[in-house]
């Protein structure tokens, strides 16, 4: 490149010098001279292309060395979002579990209130048929024996909220509440057959 650049300059210079270089080609000073000239152009026109080949090359560097910084900036913005994403939906998970154990203590807390009620009118029967007597006691006895049979099947069902989830929860609310229903029912019909 150097040559073809000093080759050029030559070209140029020979133009504008060209009458000079005739009539001092007898003179040999005169002929070093203007080869002086010649290559102090050549250098000069050399030394602006260097630099700007210098600056370009610089400017090249600055550019790539924004790229790197901004996409090192979004792959922390990114990280970021990643990170505040998954904070949120840990966050949003331990909402729905605090959620679902006051809804799940709840529940229990009021079947279990229910059942203390229902238990209470179990044992009134259980007292008028110690009372009873003939056909009427055995009834009843026997009418006993299944509401046993069904407050420790209502104990059962309200122990499974311990393990339902906000999945399972109506089922197994709707399973107590059933099984509640039943055991009002027997003590209600046990209740008639002493009077």
């Amino acid at each position: 490149m150097r040559f073809v650049t000093r080759q050029l300059a030559v070209l140029c210079l020979s133009g504008a010098l060209g009458s000079t270089l005739l009539s001092a080609c007898d003179n040999s000073e005169a002929l070093a001279a203007v080869q002086k000239q010649a290559d102090q152009r050549i250098a000069l026109i050399e030394k602006q292309a260097n630099e700007k080949l210098a600056e370009a090359q610089a400017q090249v560097e600055a550019l790539k060395a924004q790229a790197v910084q901004a996409a090192e900036k979004a792959h922390a913005e990114a990280q970021a979002a990643t990170r505040e994403a998954q904070d949120g939906a840990e966050a949003a998970e331990k909402a729905a579990n605090k959620a679902v154990s006051k809804a799940r203590d709840g529940y229990k807390a009021e079947a279990r209130a229910k059942l203390d009620a229902l238990n209470q009118d179990a044992r009134e029967l259980q007292a008028k048929a110690a009372k009873a007597t003939g056909k009427a006691k055995t009834l009843a006895q026997d009418s006993l024996k299944e509401i046993a049979k069904l407050q420790k099947e209502v104990s059962k069902s309200i122990s499974e909220f311990d393990q339902a989830t906000l999945d399972t929860f109506k089922t197994v609310k709707a399973d107590v509440n059933k099984r509640l229903t039943a055991l009002k029912a027997e003590i209600a019909a046990a209740t008639k057959k002493l009077k």
